[in-house]
């Protein structure tokens, strides 16, 4: 009953709707597509500093932690991710952690400066070789 699925969002309405929301949903499907990325929905949760739930995936993996950063979940399993979404549902302090934890990778290691600083570096050094 408090499940509402939208349409397209602008960026200003996301922000507004992630700030609301207890716990927010990353990508579930198992198509080519959906294993290959991180979707930026995704970065936008974290960085409000919001729980996630999303597919355990080959991108995913490469840089969060099942309980650590974010809940996974088996993609295209929706009987895990009812069992993941109750589970944060009854847990405020995993929740919490989660959150907090999601957060404080981001702002260390996803924020513009940090993922382009060496592609930076390595332009440079190349330009003055």
């Amino acid at each position: 009953n408090n499940l509402e699925i939208v349409d397209y969002i602008n960026e200003e309405e996301l922000v507004k709707d992630i700030s609301k929301a207890s716990i927010c949903m990353g990508i579930f499907g198992n198509t080519e597509k959906a294993v290959e990325v991180i979707p930026h929905k995704l970065y936008q949760a974290m960085a409000c500093k919001k729980p996630v739930i999303t597919g355990r995936t080959p991108a995913a993996l490469e840089i969060l932690e099942d309980g650590e950063t974010v809940v996974f979940c088996e993609t295209a399993n929706s009987g895990q991710l009812a069992e993941k979404i109750l589970l944060l549902k009854n847990d405020n302090q995993l929740r919490d952690n989660i959150a907090g934890r999601a957060y404080e990778y981001f702002k260390e290691n996803l924020v513009p400066e940090k993922v382009v600083k060496g592609l930076v570096s390595r332009i440079k050094r190349g330009m003055n070789e």
